[in-house]
């Protein structure tokens, strides 16, 4: 039996012999205009009792199908970790942008809920004293003086200030964020080679 909406059985069919439901076919189902819900690619009338399945049953159906995985996140992690190739170049681009703008935007929402609980970062400077305390914009702050810097890597700008820079890598680090080592380890920071 097809994957119902209820009960989640499965049949033998392939990821490929389904296909997506549109808007109003979405709305007439029950469902959100924006869900993604998927039908058989055979099924000519729909009905509200015409068997769907989610987003993430077609998925994993598809991680199984072509790859072998039991769940789709094996799949991405196999991916990022060079274990499986992607499709196509494009595939490779949009997923790099996705995973790049979902850690810019993570380390932003952290940034702002440390500004709001008036919070700080540890200072590493060799000389430093006091702890970096954060402020409202520097979410945007640090996400400028990456770009700064890899404009600099490109041979468009000066190099950064030694307290921009240090002030990046200790903001990098405390969170967490992945960037820190492409930045740490890109060299030219301030005209001293990596």
């Amino acid at each position: 039996m097809v994957r119902s909406r209820r009960t989640g059985s499965r049949s033998g069919h392939s990821y490929s012999d389904y296909r997506r439901l549109s808007p109003d076919e979405n709305e007439r189902e029950g469902f959100s205009r924006k869900a993604r819900r998927y039908v058989l690619k055979s099924v000519r009338r729909l009905t509200r009792r015409t068997p769907t399945i989610s987003a993430r049953a077609h998925e994993t159906l598809r991680a199984r199908q072509e790859y072998g995985f039991p769940k789709p996140e094996l799949a991405t992690q196999a991916r990022q970790h060079g274990a499986l190739s992607y499709k196509t170049a494009a595939a490779r681009e949009t997923a790099a942008k996705a995973s790049s703008g979902n850690v810019r935007k993570r380390t932003a929402r952290i940034i702002r809920e440390v500004v709001a609980a008036g919070g700080s970062i540890p200072n590493r400077s060799p000389h430093a004293k006091t702890p970096w305390r954060l402020k409202s914009g520097d979410d945007a702050r640090l996400e400028a003086v990456i770009q700064r810097h890899n404009e600099y890597l490109a041979g468009e700008k000066d190099e950064l200030s030694w307290s921009d820079w240090l002030w990046a890598m200790d903001v990098l680090d405390a969170f967490n964020d992945p960037r820190a080592a492409y930045f740490r380890q890109s060299g030219g920071a301030f005209g001293i080679a990596a």
